[in-house]
């Protein structure tokens, strides 16, 4: 059971983090000039 719930908590870990990544590069191919000024 706590197994499970480790695996589960590892993979939503990996979901956040991918999420953000493409996030952030969504935002950096929009704003590129901007992101890189800042």
């Amino acid at each position: 059971m706590a197994d499970r719930d480790y695996s589960r908590r590892q993979f939503l870990g990996y979901a956040g983090v991918g999420a953000l990544s493409t996030f952030s590069g969504l935002s950096f191919a929009q704003h590129g000039t901007v992101v890189r000024a800042a």
